[in-house]
């Protein structure tokens, strides 16, 4: 007896004949291909991202970093949950009254029917902020624009008002359940996050992405510990000034000196945003946040005198001294700037003449001070060996050293072309190189949500492709969570360029410098915005290898 099935039919007693098989996962691969556009190409890309991390010896040995000069907590949450408690007239949120009502005043006025409405908000790049009015017209700005920004509040009683609400209101981090303040609290600071990173880089969790895939948990253990082998163990020196509750975040491993640890903690507010938040009006088109605080110690650099008499005392030699916190300079006054940036030039030219095989990298944040930024360009750019910068502030450090097309520098683009953004590095690396005979800036790692990319001197830095692999994987990993990414279908490739492949790190070279590019896994959805640049360039370190300075006039001519 024979049976015929049709095999787009089912039922209890039907077979499917083993000749329509073959049309059946045809069709099956056909409607997959559908489901998800360019699923193959995201797949292609992140396991060429993950060879060329490890190419030329990526998993080589461990390195000892020192990581200064800022750390904070961060009070993370979503931008828009504060606001509206801020601006509602009816909260509930009786507690916080008195310091509602004071912020609100900026923002709320009474209407012809004598209620309370907010006001007409007009988007404004205002360079620090003292109110909650200034707080709304700068978020507006970067909001809209879907870029991160950094600003610091000069208003102490304004700023511990949302301090205050913000610690006891429960408003969520973004892309996490509501559970409440305890959320809240995160490592926060550039050197600390980089320390954290540094320290953690062997343990990734897969926590989340077992709960999302329970039934894959194991493989998913598995390939964490074959991508992120447990036996990358670093020596992390945070030199940065620590509350107790930092203490307590930071991993055990890393080390802060005795002097460097602090009675109190210093907050910073993280406002976060994903991808089509809603507000007032606006509709963002990516996932980034918006950072200000109120923070004499980091804006002052308190730690950088102490980081001097460190290395004056210490016996340990380091890999990789990183720099960062510089930002924050921007409420300092102009000789205030000025001593601060030629402590740490003289800190850089002591470090290279004690230990010559160690490198200084200095990792940017948003500066809306033009004139800090022209000091850092004058007095510290060409004394490290390394830099790291995202789309931002590459632009704005080409306007102040005048480079080439500068007319797409100004006019600040989230995507900025490859062919430009090689003449920019190049630029940079060459500007100190002819004007310094001593320069010591040789690399250049560039990172932004589509692109990212390192340039440096042939003969002073190794692996330029493993360097710009593992910060592309790596920013892609801690965006969505995902330590393995192994949920291709939450990232998306945006960057599309007939000179450069979009699966595969591009890399070329001129007679001196060596350029690699990474396209990149963008998280489509993003949890994570914080620290991504901070992961990004302590991977990248991790992953290169630096010569020294006593190479000869080829490498610092």
């Amino acid at each position: 007896h024979t049976t015929t099935t049709n095999p787009c039919t089912r039922s209890s007693n039907s077979t499917m004949s083993v000749g329509a098989l073959p049309a059946f996962v045809a069709l099956l691969l056909a409607l997959m291909l559908i489901a998800w556009p360019g699923r193959k190409d995201r797949t292609e890309l992140k396991n060429n991202l993950l060879v060329a991390r490890e190419a030329g010896g990526y998993i080589h040995r461990n390195k000892t970093f020192a990581i200064g000069f800022n750390a904070a907590i961060d009070l993370i949450g979503k931008a828009t949950d504060l606001f509206e408690v801020i601006a509602d007239a009816n909260t509930k949120d009786t507690a916080n009254n008195t310091a509602r009502a004071h912020l609100a005043s900026d923002i709320l006025l009474l209407d012809d029917k004598g209620k309370l409405q907010p006001i007409n908000i007009q988007p404004y790049d205002h360079a620090s902020l003292r109110d909650m009015k200034q707080v709304l017209e700068s978020f507006s700005l970067y909001f809209d624009r879907g870029t991160a920004c950094e600003r610091a509040f000069t208003n102490q009683t304004a700023y511990m008002e949302l301090l205050q609400i913000a610690m006891t209101h429960k408003w969520t981090k973004h892309g996490y359940p509501a559970k409440g303040a305890d959320m809240n609290v995160w490592t926060g600071g550039n050197a600390a996050l980089m320390a954290q990173f540094l320290a953690e880089v062997g343990k990734p969790s897969v926590k989340t992405a077992c709960i999302e895939r329970p039934s894959i948990c194991d493989q998913l253990k598995a390939d964490a510990k074959r991508i992120w082998p447990s036996d990358r163990v670093h020596k992390v020196v945070l030199l940065a000034h620590t509350g107790p509750t930092l203490a307590e975040l930071l991993p055990k491993s890393i080390i802060v000196p005795k002097d460097m640890r602090s009675e109190q903690d210093e907050y910073h507010m993280i406002l976060e945003y994903g991808v089509q938040d809603h507000w007032r009006g606006k509709t963002t088109h990516r996932a980034n946040r918006y950072i200000f605080s109120y923070d004499k110690t980091n804006s002052a650099m308190l730690a950088v005198d102490s980081a001097a008499t460190f290395f004056g005392k210490t016996s340990m030699t380091f890999d990789y001294v990183v720099f960062s916190g510089v930002h924050m300079l921007g409420e300092e006054t102009p000789q205030q700037q000025a001593n601060r940036l030629k402590a740490l030039a003289d800190l850089t030219d002591d470090l290279a003449s004690v230990s010559p095989q160690t490198a200084v990298h200095l990792e940017l944040a948003s500066i809306a001070d033009h004139d800090l930024l022209l000091k850092i360009r004058s007095q510290l750019l060409c004394h490290v060996t390394s830099l790291g910068l995202n789309e931002q502030e590459l632009a704005d450090l080409i306007i102040v050293m005048e480079g080439e097309h500068l007319d797409v520098a100004k006019a600040k683009p989230d995507v900025i072309p490859a062919p430009i953004l090689k003449i920019w590095l190049a630029f940079i690396l060459n500007t100190c190189t002819s004007e310094w005979n001593d320069a010591r800036l040789s690399r250049v790692h560039f990172h932004s949500l589509q692109l990212h990319a390192v340039a440096s001197h042939k003969t002073v830095w190794a692996r330029p492709v493993s360097s710009v692999a593992a910060g592309a994987f790596t920013a892609a990993s801690r965006a969505c969570d995902d330590p393995t990414v192994a949920f291709i279908d939450k990232f998306k490739i945006v960057y599309k360029d007939p000179e450069f492949s979009n699966t595969n790190v591009t890399e070329f070279a001129t007679s001196d410098i060596e350029f690699a590019f990474a396209p990149m896994l963008q998280c489509k959805h993003a949890v994570k915005t914080v620290g991504l640049g901070d992961s990004v360039s302590a991977a990248g370190l991790e992953a290169t290898e630096y010569f020294g300075v006593n190479m000869g006039r080829s490498v610092h001519p």
